[in-house]
């Protein structure tokens, strides 16, 4: 079954995509012929660049790599295509290689782009079920206590 996340960046928004049956991991961009802005489509560059150095066969990613000796998880597309549903989305999809485990690859790489410049959030369903939900609010409570205390029972409860 594909899980779906949607990640937020100062200056566009896009689908993570994955699915275990296909071994794919597919990011959806808002496509040129959608009305989407040049900004919108300026920002993609950093990003697919960002991912082309750390997973890619290029000689940025193999350095990288090679210090560590670890291979990349992932094959990368030679460019991105139209959704074969949607013309109005772009589609980047990578292939998770054999032998690589679905869930470890896409939390590394939602946490490869946590650490990208930009970024602001993603929803979705969290990947770790111990995780608490962010429960969509930015201000802060003004009763913490209470909070950390309902925070609490939840987990008691999960884990009972």
């Amino acid at each position: 079954m594909p899980e779906r996340h949607s990640v937020d960046f100062e200056r566009i928004s896009f689908n993570v995509i994955s699915d275990e049956g296909r071994a794919t991991i597919t990011l959806q961009f808002p496509s040129p012929s959608g009305g989407s802005t040049s900004r919108e489509l300026i920002a993609i560059k950093p990003i697919l660049k960002a991912i082309e150095g750390r997973y890619g066969v290029g000689i940025k990613g193999r350095l990288d790599r090679g210090n560590s000796g670890a291979v990349s998880p992932l094959a990368l597309p030679s460019r991105s295509k139209p959704h074969p549903e949607a013309p109005d989305v772009l589609c980047y999809e990578m292939g998770v290689k054999p032998g690589e485990r679905m869930d470890s690859v896409l939390a590394n790489f939602l946490n490869f782009l946590r650490q990208q410049p930009g970024y602001r959030r993603t929803f979705g369903s969290p990947l770790d079920r111990d995780q608490m939900p962010s429960g969509g609010r930015d201000v802060p409570s003004a009763d913490i206590s209470k909070d950390a205390g309902d925070m609490l029972r939840q987990m008691f409860k999960r884990r009972g």
